[in-house]
């Protein structure tokens, strides 16, 4: 029987993803989550994977500073970043590939030849719902339009693990990276737990991490915070999408009336009130909304928030968001 714990923590949250996954004394385990990821789609193993951005307790908690959540370098120099991503929209997969490229980009020096890139492989965890006809492991490379074959290069593979999709399904099948996927989806109760820990001693380990980590009081503190943080910026595009939409509304409805006056005097009163009025609330609610949204776009780049972020929790484009 699991072990009773006293403190409860979201595997999934992505300062404690890192801890488990970003550190040189916990290679063997992210070896084993890579392995597990490339396994699911007929690929590996690797031998040995080198962490290249070490977690450190004083990671920033209010922006994403250091971009990559875990970078790792396997034994043919192929790098993997690896990010637990909690909320966001199709957004995402831009931001994806701009870090895949700025990723492959940051292997060269000015006079380097090309030959000395390495393939980018990325994985992301993400906690929202991303594509239209979704599969829990969403795998993208590069192939030919018609052909299909061959695949055009190795250097860009971006694995997508949607932990909305796998909630929702049931698995007769164990396999290691559905292991990896229900101990991120445990919640308080950790159901099933001690029999996922009795076949699979990487997720044992990851366990008593976890139990390591949740009895270190300033490990704690900086997740109680991040989570606060997260908490923080949800409630902000909450609050910023609906203040928009109520604002945006009363507009809307004023000039609507007023257009409507106008077109009802021309064409008949009842029919032009009533064009007139729904054109302005939907030209209102949209102007209230962009409004809004730009307002919290300058909140949190005064808050120093990498702009991508912003980008990923507002809607709005990086450029826009450079104007502001």
């Amino acid at each position: 029987m699991a072990l009773a714990m006293k403190k409860y923590i979201s595997p999934i949250n992505d300062f404690f993803f890192r801890y488990l996954l970003g550190q040189e004394t916990h290679e063997a385990l992210t070896l084993n989550f890579i392995n597990s990821v490339l396994a699911d789609v007929g690929m590996g193993p690797l031998q040995k994977v080198e962490i290249r951005n070490p977690f450190s307790p004083k990671d920033s908690i209010t922006d994403k500073e250091i971009v990559l959540d875990v970078c790792a370098q396997d034994e043919q120099h192929r790098i993997y970043d690896i990010e637990m991503q909690l909320a966001g929209n199709t957004v995402f997969v831009n931001r994806a590939l701009f870090y895949w490229a700025k990723c492959y980009k940051a292997q060269l020096e000015e006079g380097d030849e090309y030959n000395r890139l390495n393939p980018v492989i990325c994985i992301d965890v993400h906690n929202f719902p991303l594509f239209e006809n979704p599969h829990v492991h969403n795998c993208f490379l590069l192939r030919e339009r018609e052909d299909r074959q061959p695949v055009l290069t190795d250097h860009l593979m971006l694995h997508f693990l949607d932990l909305t999709v796998f909630k929702k399904q049931s698995y007769t099948v164990n396999s290691s990276l559905t292991d990896w996927l229900r101990y991120f989806c445990m919640d308080i109760e950790m159901k099933g737990l001690d029999t996922i820990m009795e076949r699979n001693p990487a997720i044992r380990e990851a366990h008593d991490l976890y139990e390591k980590f949740t009895a270190d009081d300033e490990l704690m503190e900086r997740y109680e915070a991040r989570q606060k943080y997260l908490r923080d910026v949800s409630t902000i595009k909450r609050f910023s999408y609906d203040e928009g939409k109520a604002e945006g509304f009363v507009a809307g409805e004023a000039k609507g009336r007023e257009e409507g006056r106008e077109e009802g005097r021309e064409e008949g009163r009842e029919e032009g009130r009533e064009e007139g009025r729904e054109e302005g609330r939907e030209e209102g609610i949209s102007l209230g909304a962009h409004q809004n949204r730009l307002q919290i776009a300058a909140t949190l780049k005064a808050r120093g928030m990498d702009l991508a972020e912003i980008s990923d929790i507002t809607g709005l484009s990086e450029e826009e968001i450079e104007r502001i």
